[in-house]
């Protein structure tokens, strides 16, 4: 599965634990994704979860491998801490989705300059966009959704 940037996402170059990637802002995606090869290589560990999936766009279904508890990224000078789930993505490293982006509470998405702003605890963050996009991004990720009530644990808001 590949990653499309379009007006809806927006891609950024991160450290991810002790190596870098490309990470995928998608407000169509609703979780935050990591690719299953990376989290092996880095030796990021791994909660199974046999039987859990996400729904792709094309009404198909992708399995997820796992999920990765407080994954640590580093992005433009500022680090964060998520939960993803991993599976195999291709193009980019991670997906941080639209439930990410809510936990951030006020954010700023300027499409033309390729910017993202929001706070990050008491610093105003600012993320600058890569104006090209990744060469093999041809299948979107936008409408994700995962389809398993227990999913919805790990990101409600409570």
């Amino acid at each position: 599965m590949n990653g499309e940037q379009n007006e809806r996402t927006f891609q950024v170059q991160a450290d991810i634990v002790t190596g870098r990637g490309w990470v995928l802002l998608d407000t169509g995606s609703t979780h935050n994704l990591i690719k299953s090869s990376l989290v092996e290589e880095l030796g990021i560990p791994l909660h199974k979860k046999p039987g859990w999936f996400v729904a792709l766009p094309n009404g198909g279904q992708c399995p997820i491998d796992g999920f990765c508890q407080g994954l640590s990224m580093t992005v433009q000078g500022h680090q964060f801490k998520s939960v993803c789930f991993a599976i195999p993505l291709k193009g980019f490293d991670v997906v941080l989705g639209i439930r990410w982006l809510n936990a951030l509470g006020r954010v700023i998405w300027d499409g033309p300059n390729k910017t993202v702003e929001f706070s990050h605890g008491s610093t105003q963050v600012i993320w600058h966009g890569e104006a090209e996009a990744r060469d093999k991004a041809n299948v979107s990720l936008h409408a994700l959704d995962c389809h398993s009530e227990a999913l919805e644990h790990w990101f409600s808001d409570e």
